[in-house]
């Protein structure tokens, strides 16, 4: 073991190494999009594109006014004929958009005059096909965003198409789109000063005008890119345990700042820090200490297997595929007996294809990081995840790839550093745990516990050969469950020493805070706060409540659980009926490609729209406090903002949320491909609160801030009274060592009970808002009859 100064050498050393993997990925990513001609993309370019774009806009405004007073001109007329066809600052966007994709690559400025000429006349086209006849265009379009973002492909299609339709969408001149382009080079020039035209040798002995970024903002571009690269450091667990918060800038890592907190709002910041200062966020402080002090270590055995299925490029289920689909191709043509039927079908599945092949590419990049972040530390005998916090209240993980709350794959490489025998409770706990991760979680902890036992046998023979034995990958949480039958495999008794984060969850917690905030009884025992021999089911709940009132006869019998699930966990998110359309045919799509059928063809569009009312309606049935809490907090919401900028509150942890929403002072770019619609932000915000965007904040937050607190509630109070020091929190889970998951969720039943009787924390609420406004507030929704001592009874509140 190293001593505690070549510890904090080390730790020195990966930090070093954090900013400088952070550097080197920020100018890999821009000289990508200075090859691919894209550096409008990049940040220094989207702060040339805000900074100059007023002044060429002006710049065009003064020269539209002088060609139309007759003044004399210095160019061809033709030139000024794009002044009439097109907004002028979407002119001025699209001359200053190309000229910036071009600052560091520099080219002829004929091209670039002819690229400049031919987006502008490309936009003027495609804006009279879309006057001309609004409801094709559209339908094209929508199938187009589907299947290609490809501005050029776009293009082909849309001409091709108003071609076919017989729409005169017009053209520039012959020599316009020069003259047009050359014309805009010299506005853009004159009117920012960013970049120049000078003669230069292009080869042994011609000579042509040359564009590229003049040699001040060349300069100014090197070093803001410099900037932008120290400011996304590869984050990576510590080796030594992160430092202490102590403030809102010193705590986490020890050798760069980060904040505690996410936040643009300065000023919420300094009032944040005076709480600190005044020793009211201690409560705060020591849950993210806490968690952020647990442990972990690498499990060599989960590694050993992922790597194995990663290099041999097997096709499994529980891996992102190896390689890419194949897209059969035709080189010479199509087949003669082929129709235009079969030819639109081709391009159809092959524009799929290529969707599904990012997404491949995606998914394996993000493995590839992962597991050399696990390689990386695979030797380390303990390592930390420093934590921050979001203004909701909510705890992250900072490190990038490999953390605690990853997915299935992240989650099953960590295990606790330190070890603990299971003990009789644990043994127990460990079994319901293996059911859990299977997908066996809907029965009662006893018939979980009876399910692993009689598995027993399936579970060693994955553990001896995850290879051969594929029982292992038919589980919800795959890996995560191989984790389990290695830990399970073996002379297993009280005395073994387990590793293991053993994971309880609770049952739709958005909804748990809700049903408690106004002592809703229906939807309590919907979410499991109350008592019962089997856990509640709210999806099911719901999906049968749609079932009886459901009218359209195409869903007759159809309506699953697992189609309303997730409209079902986004409501307290403020989930809305256009949302929860976007999900069910998110969820049609995601069965048909898993090979359920219903019956249904097309896209799914009209039939999740129809489920989607529906559905609407049985949630409103079921959970009919929390549906009128929601309306309430909008309605509170807009009340304030007539009159502030700033929503604020409290929770019972002590920490502060503080909602500042404002309307940003931008001008809207309105382009039909090229950006598709680009917003300009322009420097600062306006004072004027966005109305709208804290209405629908309101009631996310609000729950995420009482979620946190139920967190921060839980883990100091699991340190204090049982000395529980390693946690996997993610938000509304929590897993520890299996010894102490008894513990754990008494705890878990003990501090939602403390937060929902020690104080009306919905009175609390109504006054706090109240106070910030002088409009007048909607009268708070009526108490229920949910008794919150039945919680400390609920076997599955958290399970």
């Amino acid at each position: 073991m190293a001593s505690p100064k070549n510890i904090f050498l080390y730790q020195n050393e990966i930090e070093k190494a954090m900013l400088d993997l952070g550097k080197a990925r920020y100018h890999k990513e821009i000289a990508e999009a200075v090859r691919k001609n894209h550096e409008s993309t990049t940040p220094a370019g989207i702060q040339i594109l805000n900074g100059a774009h007023k002044k060429v806009y002006e710049r065009l405004e003064q020269a539209k006014g002088d060609h139309d007073r007759g003044a004399p001109i210095m160019y061809s007329p033709l030139a000024y004929i794009v002044l009439d066809y097109l907004p002028l600052e979407v002119i001025a966007f699209l001359a200053l958009k190309v000229c910036i994709n071009y600052m560091s690559s520099p080219v002829t400025a004929q091209k670039i005059a002819v690229e400049i000429g031919t987006v502008l006349e490309d936009e003027y086209r495609l804006r009279n096909f879309k006057s001309q006849n609004p409801a094709l265009f559209g339908v094209i379009m929508r199938d187009l965003e589907k299947r290609t973002s490809n501005y050029r492909r776009q293009k082909r299609v849309l001409i091709y198409s108003a071609n076919k339709a017989q729409i005169d969408i017009g053209s520039f001149p012959a020599t316009g789109k020069m003259r047009v382009g050359t014309f805009l080079i010299d506005q853009v020039i004159a009117a920012t000063g960013l970049f120049e035209v000078q003669k230069e040798v292009t080869g042994k002995t011609k000579r042509a005008l040359v564009f590229r970024a003049a040699p001040k903002t060349a300069a100014w571009l090197r070093a803001r890119n410099d900037i932008f690269s120290l400011l996304s450091p590869v984050k990576l667990p510590s080796i030594l345990y992160p430092r202490p918060w102590e403030g809102i800038y010193k705590g986490g890592y020890y050798t760069f700042q980060m904040p505690l907190i996410k936040s643009p709002d300065n000023s919420y910041l300094e009032k944040c820090q005076e709480y600190i200062e005044a020793g009211k966020w201690e409560p705060v402080l020591d849950a993210v200490n806490t968690v952020q002090k647990t442990g972990w270590r690498i499990n060599k055995k989960i590694l050993e297997v992922m790597r194995h299925y990663y290099e041999a490029g097997i096709d499994t289920p529980v891996l992102p595929q190896a390689e890419e689909i194949p897209i059969k191709t035709y080189p010479n043509g199509f087949p003669e007996d082929w129709l235009k039927e079969d030819i639109i079908d081709w391009k159809r599945k092959t524009g799929k294809i290529h969707e599904q092949n990012v997404r491949i590419k995606t998914k394996r990049l993000q493995l590839s990081q992962l597991m050399w972040v696990a390689e990386k530390y695979k030797t380390e005998d303990c390592f930390y995840f420093p934590h921050t916090i979001d203004f909701r209240g909510r705890l992250y993980p900072s490190s990038a790839f490999l953390n605690p709350q990853g997915e299935d794959t992240g989650r099953s490489l960590l295990e606790f550093s330190k070890g603990l025998p299971l003990g009789g409770t644990g043994l127990w706990w460990l079994g319901v745990h293996g059911a859990n991760c299977y997908g066996f979680d809907k029965v009662s902890l006893q018939d979980r516990y009876r399910w692993t036992a009689e598995h027993d046998k399936d579970i060693r023979a994955a553990a001896n050969d995850p290879y051969g034995c594929t029982f292992w990958m038919e589980a919800d949480k795959p890996w995560q469950f191989l984790a389990f039958c290695f830990e399970w495999a073996g002379d297993i008794d009280e005395s073994t020493i387990s590793h293991l984060p053993v994971q309880v969850d609770g049952s739709c917690n958005g909804l748990q805070h809700f049903s408690a905030l106004c002592r809703d009884a229906e939807g309590g025992a919907a979410v499991n706060l109350l008592a019962g021999d089997t856990p509640a089911d709210i999806y099911e709940i719901v999906a049968q409540r749609a079932r009886e009132i459901n009218e359209d006869p195409d869903w007759d019998g159809k309506i699953l659980r697992g189609i309303v699930k997730r409209p079902v966990m986004t409501t307290p998110y403020g989930a809305t009926p256009f949302g929860m359309r976007a999900q069910i045919q998110a969820e049609l799509k995601h069965m048909r490609d898993k090979g359920i059928d219903l019956g249904f063809s097309g896209d799914y569009w009209q039939e999740s729209n129809s489920l989607a009312k529906t559905v609407w309606e049985a949630i409103g049935d079921t959970l009919v406090s929390a549906r009128e809490v929601m309306v309430w907090l909008q309605e509170s919401a807009k009340a304030i903002t007539k009159g502030s900028d700033t929503i604020f509150w409290h929770v019972p942890s002590g920490f502060f949320i503080s909602q500042r929403y404002l309307q940003p002072k931008r001008r809207s770019i309105r382009t039909i491909l090229n950006g598709k619609i680009a917003k300009l932000t322009l420097v600062g915000s306006t004072s004027k609160a966005d109305a709208r965007k804290h209405a629908n904040a309101i009631s996310p937050n609000l729950v995420h801030s009482l979620d946190a607190c139920h967190l921060m509630m839980a883990v100091n109070k699991a340190k204090a009274k049982y000395n529980i020091n390693s946690f996997m929190v993610v938000h509304d889970s929590f897993g520890t060592h299996a010894s102490s998951v008894s513990d754990l969720v008494e705890v878990l039943k003990e501090t939602f009970h403390e937060m929902y009787t020690k104080e009306d924390i919905l009175d609390g609420l109504a006054n706090e808002l109240r106070w910030q406004t002088e409009e007048g507030l909607p009268e708070k929704p009526k108490m229920g009859t949910l008794e919150m001592d039945k919680v400390l009874e609920s076997e599955f509140f958290f399970a």
